[in-house]
């Protein structure tokens, strides 16, 4: 299992620091095929938590027997770098190699990290929602790309904000129990984003043609939240937790999503995306988590309630963002 120290080693700088969330604007292809990364991460605790999900895992994942067939033969193997290009990428190059940037593996720790916070906040202050760190957050992220310029926050002073000075950052890292649920939560995440890539190999989807690259992603989506499902079912983990994990990954989409439709224009957008949009990725993983559910026979309702409640939060961040950028061009 991963080990809760290198989590905390790389993420516990994350409490204190400033939130950037920002993409780089003079990032340009690596042209050696054997090495996707312009910049290469020299982060050994991050590796230490990609080596154990690439690979590790995936042994775990084999004695459990939950894993398609064909899986782990076109897996095995299969090289991958972290890179530190500030892209927010994880992707498979057609000669089958991984790449994952640092960027979006910090993105990921930030979201996990407001939304256990966010829970800790509300059973403190019943008037300051469960998600409002999370969308606070987001919402701070797309402002740093659309005003470069404008002052950093840390996660503190962004809690003290929507609390009206009430909350303290220290009191809540401090718990007891905080570090083993923070790692918890940002382990789901990854998990899920290293997951997708593989699936995308095992599904040979770098050996097609890109033309079908938005269906392609619904597919590797789709085969690792059902892994994922049919993991947590064998070994009794939380019923639906992927589905957070993969919000945390399609969040941080949606805030590009923003970005690149000011820059380059609706309709040039929408012509060259490569991914589905979020909140359709989103709904598609909910009917799945869901039907698991249903055929494990769980009627928690809490379980049911949390992942649609997630799915409307991304709805209503995705009109939020639209409204901030119409405000954004409008100033311009």
């Amino acid at each position: 299992m991963t080990n809760h120290k290198n989590i905390l080693k790389f993420t516990q700088l994350w409490f204190v620091s400033a939130v950037i969330i920002v993409l780089s604007g003079s990032i340009v292809s690596a042209e050696t095929p054997t090495n996707p990364c312009v910049q290469q991460s020299t982060n050994k605790d991050m590796k230490n938590i990609i080596d154990e999900l690439f690979v590790e895992r995936i042994k775990r994942l084999v004695s459990a027997k939950v894993l398609p067939k064909n899986f782990i033969e076109r897996v095995e193997g299969v090289p991958y770098f972290i890179c530190s290009d500030r892209n927010f990428e994880a992707a498979v190059l057609p000669n089958g190699v991984v790449k994952f940037d640092d960027s979006l593996i910090n993105a990921i720790s930030s979201q996990s990290g407001a939304l256990l916070l966010g829970q800790y906040l509300h059973l403190d202050f019943s008037d300051v929602p469960i998600t409002a760190l999370y969308e606070e957050l987001l919402t701070f992220a797309l402002m740093q790309n659309l005003y470069p310029n404008m002052k950093t926050e840390t996660v503190g002073t962004l809690i003290s904000k929507i609390s009206n000075g009430r909350g303290k950052i220290k009191k809540y890292i401090t718990h007891v129990k905080f570090n083993e649920r923070f790692g918890t939560l940002f382990l789901h995440g990854l998990g899920f984003m290293v997951l997708h890539e593989q699936c995308h190999v095992a599904l040979q989807h770098n050996k097609t043609a890109q033309r079908d690259k938005v269906n392609q992603e619904y597919q590797a989506d789709l085969c690792a939240i059902e892994i994922v499902s049919k993991h947590e079912e064998v070994t009794g983990g939380s019923p639906g937790a992927a589905f957070l994990g993969a919000m945390t990954m399609v969040s941080t989409q949606m805030v590009f999503d923003q970005l690149f439709t000011g820059l380059l224009g609706e309709k040039k957008f929408l012509e060259n995306r490569l991914h589905p949009s979020p909140a359709d990725r989103l709904e598609k993983l909910s009917i799945v988590v869901k039907s698991e559910l249903m055929r494990r026979k769980i009627s928690d309702p809490r379980f049911y309630d949390t992942i649609d409640g997630m799915y409307v939060l991304m709805k209503n961040l995705k009109e939020r963002f639209e409204n901030l950028h119409k405000y954004h061009h409008f100033l311009k």
